[in-house]
């Protein structure tokens, strides 16, 4: 990959969420199959969309009631993104799906604990 950055899209963004809102916290690190499977679709390093998906969680209202941060500075596009869709995810869901078929396959399905 090149050393330039990536910038995220909206599509990709609402693909991440609905990984997001499939996984457990704990789940949230590179090394998760469904992270690198959606990662090599969207053309990103497991790491950027891992990362991603904590910045996500940074701003879950159920996460901060657990005391958990996530990384403490997503940028502020991405919170003004976060914020909307994470506090109601099941309005936004046709616009999820609509978005998760951007992608080319599906994807495999996320273990939960």
């Amino acid at each position: 990959m090149s050393s330039e950055r990536k910038r995220w899209t909206r599509e990709e963004l609402l693909v991440a969420l609905n990984l997001y809102h499939k996984l457990t916290f704990g789940q949230l690190h590179f090394r998760n199959p469904a992270i690198i499977a959606l990662a090599e679709k969207l053309g990103r390093s497991a790491g950027s969309l891992a990362m991603k998906l904590n910045n996500f969680a940074s701003l879950d209202p159920v996460q901060q009631l657990r005391g958990i941060k996530g990384f403490e500075a997503p940028a502020l596009w991405i919170a003004r993104f976060g914020t909307s869709f994470t506090r109601t995810p099941l309005k936004r869901l046709p616009r999820v799906k609509n978005a998760y078929a951007y992608s080319l396959r599906p994807m495999p399905r996320a273990r939960l604990k």
